[in-house]
């Protein structure tokens, strides 16, 4: 087995953290070969960069190898082609098309979707939107993005007896462009606290309304959140805008900060309509709500339970277990038992 890596400039945020524990999972799990690609800024480097990615799946097509590309992919359909269908798995993390809903984009990215046969998708409600544009390669649902991370948490989450109790985090882009919600708050409407980590341009107006806790590497976040209940939202802080980008695209993808949260030991709170929400009442790890303000009014008596469901998963995600799997089932259907 052969995973492409594609690697960019190390930095505060996740963005690089989902790809490379998908191809440190599959050395460990399958003993692949990781080949990291470094994507040029300049002319030359781009240069390399195409030629390297154009060898890298020449070679794994004439020795025969499972070739793992990991999705959004920037090469031109002519050089994917040389990929084998029978033995290529794709693994999305973004579709940006859809992200965005930009038509014109998402045509782009189906044409290369679509000269798949096997492709791991985050759940079942991708999957369907994928299915309904034509994608017709074997689809499997990941579940939940795992989340490695380096030590044991430490902190004990603290019960909830009632919303006075509780202390909401959250972790991610803290600006209003992307976390509006955020910014919308009211102070005075908020009967629980907030504790947020992150990176973001207008932080000392948000630090009036929210508890800022700084910016750490995503690896040491799981060991480092304060609090007892994550939260996995986007846009404003009801659903009046469901239609626009930011929080129609969680109807259907697995936000990484949900793996964050579980990774952490850390129940927590989603839109009603979001696509984990499903994930939630399946594994009871946490709350569905309409609106930010509605965790005022959530019945925490069953807590403990659910974060006793967290704690299972949180073992789950820190080693790899949903892509392992996930793997499984597409090396099942290629008919090839062991790599």
């Amino acid at each position: 087995m052969v995973v492409v890596n594609v690697k960019s400039p190390e930095s505060l945020n996740a963005g690089t953290k989902a790809p490379n524990d998908i191809s440190n999972i599959l050395k460990e799990k399958f003993n692949a070969k990781v080949v990291d690609l470094i994507l040029g800024k300049n002319v030359i480097g781009k240069i390399k960069y195409k030629m390297k990615f154009f060898f890298t799946v020449l070679k794994a097509r004439l020795n025969k190898e499972v070739l793992v590309l990991q999705f959004p992919i920037i090469e031109r359909n002519f050089i994917l082609n040389l990929s084998n269908k029978e033995k290529t798995v794709i693994i999305i993390h973004d579709i940006d098309g859809l992200r965005w809903q930009r038509k014109e984009f998402a045509e782009l990215e189906m044409s290369k979707l679509k000269l798949f046969k096997y492709m791991i998708v985050h759940n079942d409600e991708m999957k369907k939107w994928l299915e309904e544009q034509g994608v017709e390669a074997k689809l499997i649902s990941l579940e939940l993005f795992d989340y490695l991370c380096p030590a044991d948490l430490k902190e004990e989450r603290k019960s909830i007896d009632n919303v006075e109790d509780v202390t909401l985090v959250y972790a991610g882009n803290l600006t209003k462009e992307k976390s509006p919600f955020l910014h919308q708050l009211e102070k005075e409407k908020m009967k629980f606290k907030f504790n947020v980590y992150g990176v973001g341009t207008e932080l000392e107006n948000l630090k009036k309304i929210v508890d800022y806790k700084g910016k750490y590497p995503p690896d040491e976040l799981p060991n480092l959140l304060e609090g007892n209940l994550g939260i996995v939202w986007d846009g404003m802080y009801d659903d009046e805008d469901e239609q626009n980008c930011l929080k129609n695209y969680t109807k259907y993808n697995n936000p990484h900060k949900f793996s964050l949260y579980m990774a952490s030991g850390l129940p927590v709170v989603v839109w009603k309509k979001a696509a984990v929400a499903k994930f939630v009442e399946k594994y009871n790890v946490g709350y569905a709500v309409n609106n930010v303000y509605e965790v005022n009014d959530i019945d925490f008596s069953d807590y403990e339970i659910k974060l006793k469901n967290v704690s299972e998963m949180k073992d789950k995600v820190r080693s790899g277990y949903f892509l392992s799997e996930a793997m499984k089932v597409c090396l099942n259907e290629m008919g090839i038992k062991e790599e």
